[in-house]
């Protein structure tokens, strides 16, 4: 039944889609982008969208039933370092796959957890200029690991992809919140947590080992090495050609800038992060 359903992937801007008063209330600025840089970024996902992982999600056989849709989407969004602090709480994080409901419900879903699929990638120019000079700094060659330094940062948005992806094929297409209404009445015999990491649902392929978790512990460790390996293998089919890993850097107006740093050079600070769109 997998073989005719489809994951698609919109692309956006997180603080562009909030209510205004809810960006300025909560102080999240907006994240750092141009519009080649969101038109990069759609390319991307319009590239992805191609892949077998997308074309052929592999849905959980238990949970697929006549109304299941033939199609979801997952919403990437790029966002400003204080909107990924607020919603995970955490200050070095560069992504989530966002399953429960923010604080403030901004999106009106009146739930616990998300109604629909979204990820969040933190895209802050001076945290970007910092993360590549630190890198650059820590290896011995200036200049022979450039592109190897770039992909740590873009591959956060194919890591949290794949976090969605996994979680949409254990829930059958079923968002977070639906999944929790049928645990709680009992429906189902999985949760939330089974469904983002497949733990008592499927075995994962851990580098060609099909490993089925004995723990909840090893269920979280076993759905990290799973999804970086995953988020690992799209980006390689997908940034290739006009779509390389430095063409984001013309799309962001920011190939001096790199270049500088990873010949030995200082970040610059960057501008300011700018202020939402009135």
């Amino acid at each position: 039944m997998s073989e005719a359903r489809q994951i698609k992937v919109n692309v956006s801007v997180f603080e562009d889609v909030l209510p205004k008063d809810f960006v300025e209330g909560y102080e999240l600025g907006r994240a750092w982008v141009t519009s080649a840089m969101v038109d990069w970024w759609q390319q991307v996902m319009s590239e992805l969208e191609k892949t077998t992982t997308l074309t052929q999600p592999k849905l959980n056989p238990y949970l697929v039933h006549e109304d299941t849709p033939d199609e979801i989407t997952i919403e990437f969004m790029l966002c400003s370092r204080n909107s990924l602090e607020e919603v995970t709480g955490t200050t070095r994080a560069l992504g989530c796959h966002l399953v429960s409901t923010m604080d403030g419900d901004p999106f009106n879903e009146e739930t616990n957890l998300a109604t629909k699929y979204r990820v969040l990638m933190v895209s802050d120019r001076e945290e970007f200029l910092e993360r590549m000079a630190d890198l650059a700094d820590d290896h011995i060659i200036q200049g022979s690991c450039d592109q190897l330094f770039l992909q740590s940062w873009l591959n956060t948005a194919f890591h949290e992809i794949a976090h969605a992806v996994l979680f949409a094929e254990n829930a059958g297409f079923m968002s977070p919140h639906e999944i929790e209404s049928l645990s709680d009445a009992g429906d189902i015999d999985n949760d939330v947590f089974d469904c983002a990491t497949g733990y008592g649902i499927r075995p994962l392929d851990i580098q060609g080992d099909e490993r089925w978790s004995d723990d909840v512990e090893s269920a979280r460790e076993n759905m990290e090495v799973y999804v970086e390996a995953l988020g690992s293998h799209l980006q390689d089919q997908v940034l290739v050609g006009d779509l390389h890993p430095m063409s984001f850097l013309k799309a962001a107006e920011i190939e001096d800038e790199f270049h500088h740093l990873m010949q030995g050079g200082e970040p610059d600070g960057g501008d300011d992060t700018p202020e939402p769109q009135p």
